[in-house]
């Protein structure tokens, strides 16, 4: 064999696997240079930015499971299968104060409801259900609708979720950064990373399991309220497993 030729081989082999790991650092550290930049480029809170959870670090929820409340008919004692207690109220102003002291002292379970600010408007008041300190958000089965009618009384849709209980397939899990979540939804370009949080509130949000038998979910989520491009936008990303669907809603 040719020592010479066999030389020049060995020498050429070196090379190009020398090139190789070179292509392959280069590659990996420009990789990690944009990973780092991209972390660093936290999403902007507001100058009024508000949560209702100051401290994450204890915070460890799960899934729950619940059932739609069936309430009494009031023309018949004999019917049951109702979900939404409906009655009107006269001589009570539209006050969100007032109408929380008569919820309190008048309605089912009155004491477990919260005003809702941010969706209620100038003739009809929200009341969210609350479930260990942390609202039941926005649905018909977990919440007290109040409107003002025509003829000045106030009508009531009242749901409730009762036999709340951790769910068996789920366990306690850490609940996320709402900051660290909304960079995400930047990454993801779900928003602009030009966008705004204004607020941050974590929950359970409900999900219809079976009509029939009026079992619901609750999947611990963030509520985040963004402002991007002159709009208002509320996405709710779950609070414990990044890989559940974000939903944009009301």
């Amino acid at each position: 064999m040719d020592w010479k030729l066999s030389k020049s081989i060995y020498i050429t082999v070196f090379l190009i696997i020398n090139i190789v790991l070179l292509i392959v650092l280069y590659n990996q550290y420009n990789i990690q240079e944009r990973h780092e930049s991209s972390r660093s480029q936290s999403i902007s809170k507001s100058a009024d930015y508000k949560t209702n959870v100051d401290a994450l670090k204890n915070i460890k929820l799960s899934v729950l499971n619940g059932m739609q409340h069936e309430f009494q008919s009031e023309t018949s004692m004999n019917q049951s299968g109702i979900t939404q207690n409906v009655f009107e109220v006269k001589d009570l102003e539209l006050d969100s104060t007032k109408i929380k002291e008569y919820i309190d002292k008048e309605v089912f379970r009155g004491s477990e409801y919260t005003y809702d600010s941010e969706n209620s408007i100038s003739d009809t008041i929200y009341y969210n259900q609350m479930y260990d300190s942390l609202p039941i958000f926005n649905n018909s089965v977990g919440r007290i609708k109040v409107v003002k009618e025509s003829d000045g009384a106030l009508r009531f849709e009242q749901g409730y979720i009762s036999n709340i209980s951790v769910n068996e397939y789920s366990k306690q899990v850490q609940v996320s950064d709402p900051i660290k979540l909304a960079e995400e939804l930047a990454k993801e370009k779900v928003i602009s990373k030009e966008a705004v949080l204004k607020s941050s509130t974590l929950g359970h949000y409900v999900i219809l399991l079976n009509d029939e038998e009026q079992q619901v979910l609750l999947r611990p989520k963030w509520k985040l309220v963004i402002e991007e491009d002159d709009r208002t936008r509320i996405i709710y990303v779950d609070a414990i497993n990044a890989s559940e669907e974000i939903i944009e809603g009301e």
